[in-house]
């Protein structure tokens, strides 16, 4: 289970990073607070579908492309 954490950790904040955008723009863009956007990268816990899609849309990448 905590592979799976780190890997979705990185691959959010590898995506934010490749964009070259902090975590508070992507939490501004998307209306969220940026501790839970924060909370994503780390992998404390998982976006909701409609933020996953959001997400996606967002870094230009499929749903499954965020885990």
């Amino acid at each position: 289970m905590k592979q799976t954490n780190i890997r979705r950790q990185n691959k959010l904040q590898e995506l934010r990073i490749k964009m070259g955008l902090s975590q508070y723009k992507i939490a501004e863009i998307l209306k969220i607070p940026r501790t839970t956007y924060a909370n994503w990268e780390q992998g404390i816990c998982t976006p909701r579908l409609n933020m996953a899609l959001k997400l996606a849309k967002l870094f230009d990448v499929k749903v499954e492309d965020l885990f």
